[in-house]
């Protein structure tokens, strides 16, 4: 599902950082806006395409978001439990 949005957070912060580089070094409002527009589309494919790679690499793992997000719930359910069993046996000496 974040997948969905990398390309978008790619472009918007390489474009923060370049209207901040713009003001500090006082550049010409008409040049900086050139530049921006210049850097937005760049990073905006370069999104794009990081975003392709990431998800072949992920399907030809045979990860599955569902199936990650699983496992992810089923180790802190047996932290949990494994913390309950450690205060039980605590209990029980």
């Amino acid at each position: 599902m974040y997948r969905k949005y990398f390309p978008a957070i790619t472009m918007l912060t390489a474009g923060a950082v370049t209207c901040i580089v713009s003001i500090a070094n006082n550049m010409d409002k008409l040049l900086s806006l050139e530049i921006l527009l210049g850097v937005l589309i760049a990073f905006y494919i370069i999104g794009l395409i990081a975003r392709g790679i990431i998800t072949k690499v992920i399907e030809m793992g045979g990860i599955k978001e569902e199936e990650s997000d699983a496992v992810v719930d089923d180790k802190e359910e047996s932290d949990i439990s494994q913390e309950e069993d450690e205060e039980l046996d605590d209990s029980n000496e």
